[in-house]
C-alpha cells in the first residue's frame, strides 16, 4: 500500500510535467520494503513458541522437557507423571520489562517474578534434610541413651511421659522408630527399633507381653551386636531365675541395677502356692513377707529363718509338747509369724483335738507341703499320755512316750 500511494503521488507530478520527479518515484518504488515490526511479547505468551527479538537473539524459555538442568531442581517420577496428567504449559509473567525492545535487554538474566532465576515448581522438598532444632535433638539423644543402657520405652524420661510421647520425641529429634511383631507365631513379642540415621546404629527393644518382660539390644550399621541387656521386668529390674534341681524350689531375683540398687527375691516351693518375698533396700535392710495360699500376707521378724534348718527350734518345741502359741510367745513372735515361717520353709501345721467324748486326743502335727510326710508330731491322750514322733532328713524316726 505504501508503494502504491507513492506511485500515485508521483503520477500527479508527472501530469504537471516534472520529469525528474518521475525518475525519483521509480527509484523509490523499486526500493527494499520496510521490515515488519517485531512481535509483541505479552505475559500470557506460552513456551510453545520461542519469540525472536528484533536483533535476532532468541528469548530463552523455561525448561519444559523434564530433563534435569542446572538451576531447575530434580524431578521425581511421581512429579513427572503429574506433569503429564496436568499438561497445561507454564506461562511467563507477570511483567514485561520496559527494555524488552532494546539491545540492552538480556533474556538469560531476566526474572519476571523479580527473583534470581526462573524456576518451575518441583517436588524435591522431601529430598531435603529435615530441620531439627537443637533442643529436640538433645532430648531425643538423652532418651536414646537411656534406652540403650537398658531402660524400656515405658520407663525413660519423666514419669508423665507415655510410650507414645517417647516415640514422638525420638522422631522429632531425627530418629526413625518402627514397631512390629517379632518371633514365631504365638510368641506375643513386639520389637521396636530406634535407628540413628547419622551413625546407622539401631536400638532394639523386645517386649514379651505374656511375662511383661523385655530386653534391649544395640546393633551397629552392619548389624553386628554392640551390646545386649539382661532380661528386665516392667519396672526395669534385672531378672535372674534359678531352680534347685533337688527340691524344685524356684527363685526369681529382681535387681534394680539401673535405680537404687534394691533387690527383691521371690521364692516359690514345689507343691505349694505359698510365695516368699524378701526385699533388701540399698542400705542392706531386709524384709520378708510370706503370702499364703489364700492371699494372706504376713511380715516375718528379721530374725526368723525360712530355711529347713531355721525351723529346727520350732520342731524341737513341738516334740517337747509345746503348742504353737507357746512357741511363738517364747520366741517373741505371733502365732501367725510362726505358721508363716514354717510355710515359707515348706511345712504345714495342723493342731487341734481329734476323737470324741472321753477318747479325744490333743495333737500338734507338722508335715511337709505337697507330700504330706510327717516331720514331727505330739499327742496328748485322754489319760494324759504324751507321745512324740520326730523324723529327721534321712528318714530316721525318733518316738518318745511319757505317762503323766
Amino acid at each position: 500500500m505504501v508503494r502504491l500511494n507513492s506511485v500515485l503521488r508521483l503520477a500527479s507530478r508527472i501530469a504537471s510535467g516534472n520529469d525528474s520527479a518521475f525518475s525519483r518515484a521509480l527509484m523509490l518504488a523499486s526500493a527494499k520494503p520496510r521490515p515488519p515490526s517485531p512481535p509483541a511479547f505479552t505475559p500470557q505468551q506460552t513456551v510453545s513458541t520461542t519469540p525472536q527479538l528484533n536483533w535476532g537473539a532468541p528469548f530463552q524459555p523455561i525448561n519444559t522437557n523434564h530433563t534435569p538442568t542446572a538451576g531447575y531442581g530434580v524431578y521425581s517420577p511421581e512429579y513427572l507423571q503429574q506433569l503429564e496428567l496436568n499438561s497445561e504449559p507454564p506461562v511467563y509473567g507477570p511483567t514485561v520489562p520496559e527494555s524488552f525492545d532494546s539491545p540492552s535487554f538480556e533474556p538469560l538474566n531476566f526474572d519476571p517474578l523479580n527473583r534470581n532465576d526462573v524456576f518451575l515448581p518441583v517436588d524435591n522438598v522431601a529430598e531435603q534434610e529435615p530441620v531439627i532444632d537443637e533442643e529436640s535433638a538433645e532430648q531425643a539423644q538423652g532418651l536414646a541413651d537411656e534406652i540403650a543402657e537398658g531402660k524400656g520405652l515405658d520407663l525413660v524420661g519423666d514419669d508423665e511421659l507415655s510410650r507414645e510421647d517417647v516415640v514422638e520425641r525420638l522422631e522429632a529429634g531425627g530418629y526413625e522408630v518402627e514397631s512390629a511383631e517379632w518371633g514365631l507365631a504365638g510368641d506375643n513379642v513386639t520389637r521396636t527399633t530406634i535407628t540413628d540415621p547419622g551413625t546407622g546404629e539401631t536400638i532394639h527393644e523386645y517386649y514379651d507381653h505374656d511375662t511383661d518382660r523385655y530386653w534391649i539390644e544395640v546393633t551397629g550399621e552392619d548389624g553386628e551386636t554392640l551390646s545386649q541387656s539382661p532380661v528386665r521386668d516392667d519396672e526395669g529390674r534385672k531378672v535372674t531365675v534359678s531352680e534347685d534341681e533337688e527340691s524344685g524350689e524356684r527363685s526369681t531375683r529382681l535387681e534394680d541395677d539401673l535405680g537404687d540398687g534394691s533387690v527383691v527375691e521371690i521364692t516359690e516351693l514345689t507343691g505349694s502356692d505359698v510365695v516368699t518375698i524378701t526385699t533388701t533396700d540399698s542400705d542392706g535392710n531386709s524384709e520378708t513377707v510370706v503370702v499364703a495360699e489364700d492371699g494372706t500376707r504376713t511380715t516375718l521378724d528379721p530374725e526368723q529363718d525360712t530355711s529347713r534348718g531355721g525351723v529346727d527350734e520350732i520342731v524341737d518345741g513341738v516334740a517337747n509338747g509345746q503348742s504353737i502359741e507357746e512357741i511363738a510367745e517364747e520366741q517373741g513372735l505371733t502365732r501367725e509369724q510362726v505358721i508363716a515361717q514354717l510355710a515359707a520353709a515348706g511345712f504345714e501345721v495342723d493342731s487341734g483335738v481329734e476323737g470324741q467324748g472321753p477318747n479325744y486326743t490333743d495333737i500338734t502335727r507338722i508335715t511337709e507341703s505337697g507330700s504330706g510326710d510327717l516331720v514331727v508330731s505330739h499327742e496328748t491322750g485322754p489319760d494324759g499320755t504324751q507321745t512324740s514322733r520326730v523324723i529327721d532328713n534321712d528318714g530316721n524316726e525318733t518316738r518318745r512316750t511319757e505317762n503323766t
